[in-house]
């Protein structure tokens, strides 16, 4: 996993042991896991980022949150931190600009 990812997967991890949505935690391990590259770590970000609209995981009930807007608004957060997640990728793993 790059390192950079794990700051997402620490917020992720505020799922784990909620059975609503313990998935959506194991389902970004897992795909951070499998991120070896930066250009897999940023797909990682990007599919995060897609995710945490309100027609994916945003249209879900979880026990654990008060209502549905504090549900939204931990899915922002995570959004957020995945966009700080691609942006320290990009800094951290500048592409080669001699060679295109």
């Amino acid at each position: 996993m790059l390192t950079e990812l794990y700051p997402l997967v620490e917020k992720a991890r505020e799922l784990e042991g909620i059975g609503d949505a313990e998935d959506i935690y194991r389902n970004i391990l897992e795909k951070a896991e499998m991120a070896s590259t930066p250009s897999m770590g940023q797909s990682v970000c990007e599919y995060v980022q897609s995710m945490t609209h309100p027609k994916a995981w945003g249209d879900r009930f979880v026990v654990g949150y008060d209502d549905l807007l504090s549900w939204v608004r931990y899915l922002s957060q995570l959004s957020a931190v995945a966009q700080q997640c691609w942006d320290q990728i990009s800094i951290n793993h500048p592409r080669d600009r001699s060679k295109t």
